[in-house]
């Protein structure tokens, strides 16, 4: 079969199944070898390349985020995958008990240590979903990004890191008063501001309003935003960032959004708010 024809589904069940062991390793922090995994493949399937077989593996990528479900941080997601995948991605996921026991204690899992520090690092790269088909959810897939953000004890130690981040940043900045008047929002005055933490610029003393999400998942992995979030980004676009702390568990990186999550971000509609008794 020539390298360019479509694959067969015996060849994607194969592709599949490999990466998703790949992907259990790394989520229970076992090492493995990506160039192993794909060597393995070649005499299993018809005249692809290690090239190929990579593509394919960021296509799986690609769609397990449209699933909310963990990906290899190392497969970067390529969006132009056919329908025949996104299938056999569904029915492989769907089925496999021992990745959903292991994905369930990972989004669990806060640990920090007490000399953790961020690594800055520049946002993803645009990209273009709509290569992609729509997903169609098999009933026994978990939302991972919600059962992530449901972690509050999460979400207080990437607060906690980027509270005390911002203080060092302007105690370095030689700006004591403005680190003292850094404020854990979330904290003093509950989650319905629409940001975390208020923090200040050094040089003009303007106010930051920083949103936190934290995940132990890798840079690309979706999260969500409230009303209350989006609403302030667009008021004060100017002073709002995003920052978004990803691979917690293991080495905790940072990138910062600035501006408007609708400017920043493809915001999708994930529910709405029911009132009975509407007529038309």
């Amino acid at each position: 079969m020539a390298t360019g024809e479509n694959w067969t589904q015996d060849e994607l069940d194969l592709t599949v199944a490999a990466y998703l062991k790949m992907l259990y390793l790394e989520q229970s922090g076992i090492p493995y070898n990506k160039t192993e995994f794909r060597r393995a493949l070649l005499p299993l399937l018809h005249g692809r390349t290690e090239g190929s077989i990579e593509m394919k593996h960021q296509n799986i990528s690609a769609a397990l985020i449209r699933m909310n479900v963990p990906y290899i941080t190392g497969y970067k997601p390529r969006f132009n995958y056919q329908q025949a995948l996104a299938h056999t991605i569904t029915a492989h996921t769907a089925n496999h008990t021992a990745l959903h026991t292991l994905l369930s204690d990972v989004a669990k899992h806060t640990y920090a240590p007490a000399d953790m520090f961020l690594i800055n690092e520049p946002p993803p790269e645009p990209y273009n979903e709509q290569l992609a088909p729509e997903i169609i959810r098999h009933p026994r897939m978990i939302d991972y990004v919600k059962r992530e953000a449901e972690n509050r004890a999460l979400g207080l130690a990437g607060e906690r890191l980027v509270f005390q981040t911002e203080q060092q940043r302007l105690i370095q900045a030689r700006r004591d008063d403005l680190a003292a008047k850094v404020e854990w929002i979330s904290q003093t005055s509950g989650d319905g501001a629409g940001f975390d933490i208020l923090s200040f610029d050094e040089q003009t003393d303007r106010e930051r309003l920083i949103e936190v999400k934290t995940t132990n998942q890798g840079k690309h992995f979706p999260f969500y935003a409230s009303r209350n979030e989006v609403q302030l980004s667009e008021e004060r676009p100017a002073d709002y960032q995003l920052q978004r702390i990803f691979t917690f568990r293991d080495r905790p990186r940072l990138y910062t959004l600035n501006g408007a999550l609708s400017q920043t971000c493809k915001l999708d509609p994930t529910q709405y708010e029911a009132r009975p008794g509407h007529q038309k």
